[in-house]
């Protein structure tokens, strides 16, 4: 700010503020959280009007309106500016997602009443618009979203000097010139590290993912070794109850089934209905009996 030995007349320029507007709640909670404004787009007269010169004049009293102007010269200027700072930063960190820009500009002169006194102050706002459309938290369901950022500045004088201090004050906002090196160098940086960010981003799922594969391999690992050692516990539950009950487990070929039979034979033969049993070797049920008879395997 610039302002007279009084105090009374004064040059402002603003803090740029941040603006957000989405049809995504989340999106909106999560630019809650990065100190942005929610608040849906309106254009720059609009803007100061209903917004900005009230909450910045809250003091002053018997506020009225006393002319507006649309700026589109200002607007194209301002976008083809916007354009070169974006295409300069898609350059070293190109955009993933659809997008469009857009500007408005305006200036709005109200006269208040300050401390006592009679105010003229004249306000401009020049605001950018990035408009771009991503997916949501919801699978397959994409929603708009609205960067904007005004850029606001003004000059005041009590009433019955602004007349003469008009010009004085006109030449102040024009001799005004930005840093183009500054605001290169700035884009650049921005850039820099978001692609950095980005690369972060996408070294930590890929890990994730490594982990996620090997957790898991891991757990394929622990399942079969449950199941090995189930299995092993499994024949040796079986055979401890068959040592018990004196029974060894057969494969029965023609009904293919096991079945438990008397323990203490060599082999053992069926013929589908009956079984029989002996410790011969030279014994063979199909030479004294009539009937297919096959001789069974033991399980081990």
């Amino acid at each position: 700010m610039v302002t007279s030995p009084d105090g009374n007349s004064a040059i402002q320029q603003f803090p740029t503020l941040n603006m957000y507007w989405s049809q995504d709640p989340q999106s909106q909670y999560s630019s809650v959280q990065m100190n942005r404004t929610i608040m849906q787009p309106l254009g720059a007269i609009d803007f100061l009007q209903g917004v900005f010169i009230a909450q910045t004049r809250q003091g002053a009293s018997d506020m009225k309106v006393i002319e507006t102007q649309p700026l589109p010269g200002a607007a194209q200027q301002a976008l083809a500016i916007n354009n070169l700072i974006l295409n300069l930063f898609g350059q070293i960190s190109p955009f993933t997602f659809p997008y469009e820009t857009r500007t408005d500009a305006g200036r709005v002169k109200v006269e208040y009443t300050l401390n006592g006194r009679r105010m003229v102050e004249d306000f401009t706002a020049v605001i950018t618009y990035f408009i771009a459309t991503g997916p949501t938290i919801t699978p397959g369901v994409y929603a708009q979203s609205v960067s904007w950022t005004p850029s606001i500045t003004s000059f005041r004088a009590p009433a019955e000097e602004m007349p003469a201090k008009i010009r004085q004050l006109q030449i102040s906002l024009t001799s005004r010139f930005d840093n183009p090196v500054w605001a290169v160098s700035y884009t650049r940086l921005c850039a820099i590290v978001t692609r950095e960010q980005l690369r972060q981003q996408q070294a930590i799922f890929a890990r994730y993912q490594q982990i996620r594969k090997t957790l898991e391999e891991c757990n394929d690992i622990i399942w079969q070794t449950y199941q090995n050692r189930s299995a092993a516990q499994d024949r040796m539950f079986d055979n401890y109850t068959q040592a018990l009950r004196g029974v060894d487990t057969y494969v029965d070929p023609i009904n293919n089934w096991n079945v438990n039979l008397p323990t203490g034979y060599d082999k053992a033969w069926t013929n589908g209905t009956d079984y029989v049993f002996s410790d011969s070797p030279s014994f063979d049920p199909n030479v004294i009996s009539t009937g297919n008879w096959q001789l069974m395997t033991r399980k081990k």
